[in-house]
């Protein structure tokens, strides 16, 4: 890597923590890209090329979830239990920190987050995980199924934040029914 690479890459990670600092002090909304480039000591042009505000809180979302997505922390338990081990750091991690993930749930959700990796290539292997949980608790079902069960409980999982988002839920009702929609889909399979 050259010095040139070497210094991008460390203003990016000063523009990241710096906005990343704001955004927990003092909430998404009131954060600016002038706030951000003055705590990271760059200029608002080099804050803007590296997306501006939405896609800084994107990518340290990004980041965060990657750090979350790893082995289960058991395939002892239910089906269900496997399942949910998988989804519940993301919901704790929401809970810790609401009013940025409701901000991250606004902007993922949008027209312009549709592209991001959390509904795409982090979401395929995200669910490549879960349909393996799924397949070690019913050996009998194919990869298919087991993909495909994956993949709903994905979008049952993006509606329930969706919920909570917009306020149609609280983070624990959401939470609630996103567990018993885990239960109705993996259901089907008890009988394989």
């Amino acid at each position: 890597m050259g010095i040139r690479s070497e210094q991008r890459d460390k203003r990016i990670r000063e523009v990241r923590e710096a906005a990343w600092r704001l955004f927990e002090d003092q909430g998404y909304e009131s954060t600016t890209v002038r706030q951000v480039a003055a705590k990271a000591n760059v200029s608002t042009g080099t804050v803007m090329n590296c997306g501006g505000k939405e896609a800084l809180l994107l990518a340290l979302f990004e980041t965060a979830i990657t750090g979350r997505m790893g082995p289960a922390r058991s395939n002892d338990g239910t089906a269900v239990e496997s399942v949910w081990q998988r989804y519940e750091p993301y919901f704790n991690f929401y809970a810790s920190l609401p009013e940025l993930a409701r901000s991250y749930g606004r902007i993922l959700l949008s027209p312009a987050g549709r592209q991001h990796p959390a509904l795409g290539s982090q979401a395929r292997e995200f669910n490549a995980l879960v349909a393996g949980d799924i397949r070690h608790h019913y050996p009998r079902i194919t990869d298919d199924d087991a993909a495909r069960a994956a993949e709903a409980i994905f979008a049952i999982y993006i509606h329930a934040l969706v919920a909570w988002v917009s306020g149609a839920a609280t983070l624990d009702e959401a939470t609630t029914a996103f567990r018993q929609q885990i239960a109705w889909q993996l259901a089907r399979f008890d009988e394989t």
